[in-house]
């Protein structure tokens, strides 16, 4: 890959921290640093100042995600004419109404950045095509580029404690957009009715909505936000990892449970379902609301475990971030 200049594309992306967009943005830079134009300071006021000079020195901006900056660069883009690409990792006008979350911080941005670029990158297929029917004025320049995986970086735990046969892993705590307490509903019905003893063990946010409701049930041990790899640790414990979530762009945590033995149940929702090209009926959950469903799939993939198969069925190649930072330079050379 080889530009005549590199001062032609700013990518407007933090890489410094640990969220799924930061990972991601770290694995363009890893592999783009030599074609664009990164941050170089983490101070977040010296970066204002970065990107307002790398915005006006540049032909083509990257927003990766949304940031506070944005008001600021969006409007230079706009007057100096500068094509922009946003690479949509989430939408937070609609998570936030799904959520019932009141804060709408970067909603304004968003908007703006949905309506004034050249080009959206939804960052799954099943992404893009929930996007394209929610929004439909912009169907014509949404398209994708599924998140790459940094496969050296997706090695398993070294836990060797033993695999909990009854165990369910879930993560995202009480949002409502991970459907969490469906999946609760659907245990207790096996529990009850099928004599299972199946046990949960949740993850995540304990702002959601449907924490109170969750945790009254006896079998869910909820662990609220842990460390990365404390998480990674539990995934190596657990047998079946499941994420029924209503909206979900991507999901890293679905090849890290993967990667880690778990066994896998996943709404048609999930952005990740790009790379499992094995899936079958069984191991998705069409309806995320559906309690008689999810109750059905998690107690035949607990009589038929799919692991191997799903794992095995993923091309390293075609889904490695190195592959997909050069499908974004092909991408942004057609701007050029």
């Amino acid at each position: 890959m080889h530009m005549k200049s590199k001062n032609k594309v700013f990518f407007c992306g933090n890489f410094f921290d640990g969220s799924g967009p930061g990972v991601v943005n770290r694995g363009y830079y890893t592999y783009l640093k030599n074609n664009f134009v990164f941050y170089k300071y983490r101070n977040k006021y010296i970066r204002i100042l970065e990107a307002i000079w790398y915005t006006l020195a540049n032909k083509i901006i990257i927003f990766s995600g949304v940031a506070e900056v944005d008001k600021i660069l969006i409007p230079l883009c706009r007057l100096f004419k500068k094509k922009m690409i946003y690479i949509m990792h989430g939408w937070l006008k609609l998570e936030n109404e799904l959520n019932e979350v009141t804060n709408s911080n970067g909603e304004e941005s968003e908007s703006k950045l949905l309506e004034y670029s050249n080009l959206v990158l939804c960052v799954s297929n099943q992404y893009s095509l929930m996007v394209k029917e929610k929004l439909p004025q912009y169907a014509t320049k949404i398209s994708y580029l599924t998140n790459g995986i940094d496969w050296e970086l997706m090695s398993p735990s070294d836990s060797y404690e033993q695999r909990s046969p009854n165990s369910i892993i879930l993560i995202g705590g009480g949002r409502r957009t991970k459907r969490n307490l469906e999946v609760c509903k659907a245990v207790e019905l096996l529990n009850n009715k099928k004599q299972y003893s199946l046990h949960i063990e949740l993850y995540g946010y304990s702002d959601g909505r449907d924490i109170p409701e969750i945790i009254k049930f006896p079998f869910v041990n909820y662990h609220g936000i842990v460390p990365h790899q404390k998480l990674i640790e539990s995934m190596s414990k657990n047998n079946l990892f499941i994420l029924n979530s209503e909206i979900e762009s991507f999901s890293l945590g679905v090849v890290e449970a993967l990667i880690n033995g778990c066994n896998l149940l996943i709404s048609k929702n999930v952005g990740a379902r790009d790379y499992l090209i094995a899936e079958t009926d069984n191991d998705i959950i069409n309806n995320p609301e559906d309690i008689d469903e999810i109750a059905q799939k998690i107690e035949y993939v607990l009589k038929n475990p799919n692991n191997s198969r799903l794992l095995n069925s993923i091309d390293r190649e075609a889904s490695s971030i190195s592959h997909q930072a050069d499908k974004l330079y092909r991408i942004v050379s057609t701007f050029l």
